[in-house]
């Protein structure tokens, strides 16, 4: 069933919860102050900023939508001064002005649409925490949420860019800059790649060796000796990562690469499920994935991020 939220009809019945919103905005500002509060104390962060004089509704003209503020006259809305009463008359004789903010739209579906439950992502399960002081107090009740399951789906040749530089999914999501370093610190031929962590425990066995008699002779040169071990140890693998830039510039693949690991797996810097649809997979794999998605959905890790390499 696929319903149009800008339907005048649906404004409509609507009403009673945008009424009710507008004449009781300061009970309902007080709880959502205090529910903000509630969630810092714990660890968490609110997903709507509330302030002293937010409201939950929009105003629409032109088009254009405009938050509902109060002020001491009642209320303003972009220009326009409104008075309470001046308000819910809008909200009883052309509802479809009014627009619920994002702590009001579910509690306005679910009225619409009453709902035992809903599946939802990570962060609308965040909006959740703070709408359930609105669904208490408007609608007396709320829906049971859910995580929904969420995915990551590596294909066969992403799998085999991952294994080649020795990189997992979660590396390629801390960034282009991180991963470009691993990628060509990994790009170098096998053989140079093992005279590089040769040097490097060659050097730190040196260092090593040097420990015992240089302590003896002068305590406080422990910290020296510390900090040259970690300098040779970064110097060497800068000299690493830059020998695989060269090569990377005699070869030209890095870029193709990383670019096909980045669209994929963290395309725009967002994970996969949140752009990229899910049908092109189905296409390549055929139907058989759903099985396997199903089975994952059932596991105990739901509400975790989970991880599917294909074949």
């Amino acid at each position: 069933i696929l319903l149009d939220p800008l339907d005048r009809r649906l404004h409509g019945i609507a009403a009673p919860i945008y009424r009710q919103a507008a004449q009781e905005s300061g009970v309902l500002n007080k709880g959502l102050l205090e529910r903000g509060r509630e969630l810092e104390r714990k660890g968490f962060a609110a997903q709507v900023k509330v302030t002293s004089r937010s409201t939950l509704l929009l105003s629409m003209e032109g088009g254009i939508r405009e938050p509902v503020s109060r002020n001491e006259n009642g209320f303003q809305a972009g220009e326009k001064t409104l008075s309470t009463e001046a308000l819910l008359r809008i909200a009883e004789s052309s509802p479809e002005n009014l627009s619920p903010n994002a702590l009001l739209r579910p509690v306005v579906q679910d009225f619409l649409l009453p709902t035992a439950a809903c599946v939802v992502g990570p962060a609308e399960i965040a909006y959740f925490a703070q709408s359930e002081v609105v669904y208490r107090r408007l609608l007396g009740r709320m829906p049971v949420v859910l995580p929904r399951a969420d995915f990551t789906i590596v294909d066969s040749t992403a799998a085999r860019l991952l294994v080649k530089y020795s990189m997992s999914v979660e590396q390629i999501w801390e960034g282009r800059q991180e991963s470009r370093k691993r990628m060509e610190q990994n790009f170098l031929p096998a053989g140079l790649t093992k005279r590089f962590e040769r040097s490097t425990k060659e050097m730190e066995e040196a260092i090593e060796r040097l420990r015992g008699p240089l302590l003896k002779l002068d305590a406080s040169l422990a910290g020296a000796i510390d900090r040259a071990r970690k300098s040779t140890g970064y110097h060497l693998e800068e000299l690493e990562r830059k020998a695989g830039k060269a090569r990377d510039l005699r070869e030209g693949v890095l870029s193709t690469h990383e670019e096909y690991l980045h669209s994929l797996l963290y395309p725009h810097k967002m994970t996969q499920s949140r752009v990229l649809c899910f049908l092109p997979f189905v296409a390549r794999t055929g139907v058989e994935v759903f099985a396997e998605l199903k089975r994952l959905s059932q596991s105990k890790r739901l509400g975790q991020h989970q991880i599917l390499f294909l074949d």
